[in-house]
C-alpha cells in the first residue's frame, strides 16, 4: 500500500536551513548560477563566490558553506575534482529570478492567451477528446504558471508605487512626487486598458469548455474543465480587479497625503491674514469697519447688539478617539486545509449538477420527451446519490410550470436506491 506523502510533516523533520539557506548561503549560489548554470566550475570559483558577499570568510568557514550547499545546491564530482549545480538549486535560482523581473507585458500575454485558444479549439473540433489530457497537461497547465506569473508582475508593480508613494510623500516637494507617481500610474493604467483583449480571449476560453460540457464524452474531464473555468475566472479576471481596485486607491491616498501636509500652511497663513486684518483696518463713524489700503472692499457695518462669545480652552476642542478593540482569530493550517478542500468539492458538485441540467435539458430541447429513470443510473454511477437527488430536484422547479410532468410510482430500481418513473415533455403548444 502506497504510503500518502505529508509536506507539512517532511519539512519539519528535513533542516530547514538547507532546503531554504540563510543570505550568506543562498547568495554565493545565485552567483554561482550567473556564471554557470549548466557548466562545471572549480572550488575556487566557491570560495570567490561566497568571499564577494562577505569579503572577510576565512577558508574553514568556506568549507563548512561548501559542505552545506552540497546537500541540495551542489554536486560535487569526486573524481574530477569538480562541481556543477544541482537541479534543485537552478530551479530555485530560475524561481526567484521569474519572481523579481517586473517585465509585465500585455501583449505577450494576450499572445499566450491567443495560443491557448487555438490549441483548445483545434482540440475540440475533433471527434475523438482522447488527447484533451494531454493539452491540459502539455500546454494549458505550463502556460497558465506563465500567464499567473505575469499578473501578479503587475499586481506587484501597483504595490511598489503605492509603497512608493507612502515613502516618498514624507518629504518636502510633495508636487514632484505626486506628478512622478502619477507617470507610473499612467504606464500602468495603458496595461490594463490592453489587458481588456486578453479577457476576451480568456472568456473565449471558457466559453468552448462550456460548449465542451455538453458532449457525452467530456463527463470524463470534469475536473479538467472547472479548472481551466477557475483559471478564466479567479486567476484572471479576479486579478485584473483587484489591481484596478488597488490603483483607485491611489489617488485617494495622493489627495489624503496631499491635504495632510498642505492644510497646516494653509491654516498658518489664513490665521496671518486675519491678524493683519484686525491690526490695520479702521473703524468708522457709520459704525462700520475700514479695512488697510490696497483691500478693496465694502465697508462691513458693526452689528448694534453686542456679540456674545463661547470661550473654550484649546483642549475642550479635542474629542478623544475611543479606541476600537480588535480582535484576533487564528485558525490552524489542518482546518485551513480541510475548509480549502471541502470548498473544492462543493465547487466539484455545484458543477456536476449544473453539466447534467443542462445536459438533459439539451436532450429534452431535441426529443420533446426525456424519461429521468434513464439518467438517474449513470448520474449514481458517475456522481453518486446526491448528486442525483439534487438534479431530480432541479430539473422539477426548472419544468414544473411551463412542461408536462408525469411520475408513476413504479419503482426504477438501481443497486440499493429506486427512483419513481418520471417523464417530462413540453406541452403542445410548445412543440408547435
Amino acid at each position: 500500500m502506497e504510503i500518502e506523502f505529508n509536506f507539512w510533516e517532511a519539512i519539519q523533520s528535513a533542516k530547514y536551513s538547507e532546503l531554504i539557506p540563510t543570505r550568506s548561503d543562498i547568495l554565493p549560489i545565485v552567483k554561482l548560477y550567473q556564471a554557470y548554470q549548466d557548466e562545471i566550475f572549480e572550488e575556487k570559483h566557491i570560495i570567490q563566490a561566497i568571499q564577494s558577499v562577505n569579503p572577510n570568510v576565512n577558508l574553514s568557514t568556506c568549507d563548512a558553506i561548501n559542505l552545506r550547499l552540497q546537500k541540495y545546491f551542489l554536486i560535487r564530482n569526486t573524481h574530477r575534482q569538480n562541481y556543477c549545480l544541482s537541479q534543485y538549486a537552478k530551479d530555485f535560482c530560475w524561481l526567484v529570478q521569474q519572481r523579481l523581473r517586473n517585465d509585465f507585458d500585455a501583449s505577450e500575454l494576450e499572445k499566450l492567451i491567443g495560443l491557448l485558444f487555438s490549441t483548445l479549439e483545434k482540440e475540440i473540433q475533433k471527434e475523438d477528446l482522447s488527447n484533451f489530457l494531454s493539452w491540459k497537461e502539455n500546454i494549458f497547465d505550463k502556460n497558465k504558471l506563465e500567464a499567473i506569473r505575469q499578473l501578479e508582475s503587475l499586481d506587484r508593480k501597483v504595490k511598489d508605487i503605492a509603497n512608493e508613494l507612502s515613502n516618498q510623500l514624507k518629504n518636502v516637494n510633495v508636487s514632484t512626487i505626486v506628478e512622478n507617481i502619477d507617470n507610473q500610474l499612467d504606464v500602468v493604467r495603458k496595461q490594463i486598458e490592453l489587458l481588456n483583449n486578453v479577457l476576451k480571449k480568456a472568456d473565449n476560453i471558457r466559453a468552448l469548455v462550456s460548449q465542451l460540457r455538453n458532449r457525452e464524452d467530456a463527463f470524463n474531464y470534469t475536473n479538467e474543465i472547472v479548472q481551466i473555468q477557475r483559471f478564466v475566472d479567479k486567476d484572471m479576471r479576479e486579478r485584473v480587479g483587484n489591481i484596478e481596485e488597488q490603483m483607485d486607491k491611489i489617488p485617494i491616498q495622493i489627495r489624503y497625503f496631499f491635504n495632510f501636509m498642505v492644510r497646516p500652511d494653509f491654516d498658518r497663513n489664513t490665521e496671518r491674514f486675519i491678524k493683519l486684518l484686525l491690526t490695520n483696518s479702521k473703524s468708522t463713524n457709520k459704525a462700520g469697519i475700514s479695512f488697510p489700503d490696497g483691500i478693496d472692499c465694502n465697508e462691513i457695518p458693526i452689528s448694534i447688539t453686542k456679540p456674545k462669545f463661547l470661550i473654550l480652552k484649546k483642549d475642550a476642542l479635542v474629542i478623544p478617539k475611543k479606541r476600537i478593540k480588535s480582535e484576533s482569530h487564528t485558525t490552524g493550517e489542518e482546518d485551513q486545509n480541510g475548509r480549502i478542500a471541502q470548498a473544492e468539492r462543493r465547487d466539484l458538485v455545484k458543477n456536476s449538477i449544473k453539466l447534467w441540467v443542462e445536459r438533459i435539458s439539451d436532450d429534452l430541447i431535441k426529443d420533446k420527451t426525456i424519461h429521468f429513470q434513464d439518467y438517474f443510473n449513470e448520474i449514481v454511477k458517475k456522481d453518486g446519490i446526491k448528486v442525483a437527488i439534487r438534479v431530480s430536484a432541479k430539473l422539477l422547479k426548472k419544468y414544473s410550470e411551463n412542461h408536462e410532468i408525469q411520475i408513476q410510482h413504479n419503482l426504477h430500481q438501481y443497486n440499493r436506491y429506486g427512483v419513481w418513473q418520471m417523464k417530462i415533455q413540453q406541452r403542445e403548444k410548445e412543440k408547435n
